[in-house]
Formats: C-alpha cells, structure tokens, sequence
C-alpha cells in the first residue's frame, strides 16, 4: 500500500485486521492508467477474504473473483471511510461478497468467510496515507 501511496496513486485497504488474521498475497497490475490491486487474507478460522480494486466492470470483477453466477442480494448500508451503501453477492457454494462503486472504481470485498467477517474488513477500510 505505501508504494502504490508513493507512486501517487489511492489504494483502498483494511487499515486494521481483526487478530489472529494473516495477510496473505499481493497482487498490483503494473502498466495500467488507472489501479487494480487487491490482496488476500486467512482468517483465524482458515478461510479467506479478498480485496480488490479495479476498473472493470462489476459483473466482470464477479465472475473472476466469486461466480459467474453470483446472485444479488439485498444492498447493505456499512458505516465505512469508502463508501456507506455496499451491493451484496453470494454464490452456490457459499461465497460472499460486498461490493461498492469508489470514485470511478469498483471496490470488491469478497471470500469463503462469513458474511460479519466481510462486513468487518468493510469497515476498516481507508485510503488514508500510510
């Protein structure tokens, strides 16, 4: 996050993790006008939670990063630094996600953990300076 801030751009991330949660993986698409990152994260119970931010349209950001079926659930208000009003997506398989549009971007917050776990990272999210 700190050299995406440095190279003057504006990352969305969690500033905090709940405990016992570790990161994962980064993943920066290098060339691009605009940013598209994400990381990934376990959970204390093994399970994961992804962010992404991206410039892609939100149906194609869902069939990469949940299923190309996702079905939409009912919008959910989270007090959030990014945004307050989050599109809800779950999969046949028991994958969630919580998606918002931030600035031109989409921002996608999604995994095998549970819907609250989502909703958690939500709420820590920030572009504040590192």
């Amino acid at each position: 996050v700190r050299a995406l801030q440095q190279d003057g751009s504006r990352p969305v991330y969690p500033a905090t993790l709940p405990a016992g949660w570790l990161p994962t993986s980064v993943d920066v698409v290098p060339g691009s006008a605009t940013l598209s990152w994400g990381g990934g994260v376990r959970t204390d119970r093994d399970l994961f939670v992804g962010v992404r931010q991206s410039s892609q349209s939100l149906p194609d950001l869902l069939e990469t990063y949940v299923d190309e079926r996702a079905e939409e659930g009912d919008p959910v208000t989270i007090d959030s630094q990014v945004a307050t009003s989050w599109q809800s997506f779950s999969d046949a398989g028991g994958d969630h996600a919580l998606a918002a549009q931030v600035g031109e971007q989409w921002v996608l917050v999604f995994g095998s953990a549970s819907e609250s776990d989502l909703q958690a990272v939500v709420e820590a999210l920030t572009t504040d300076p590192l």
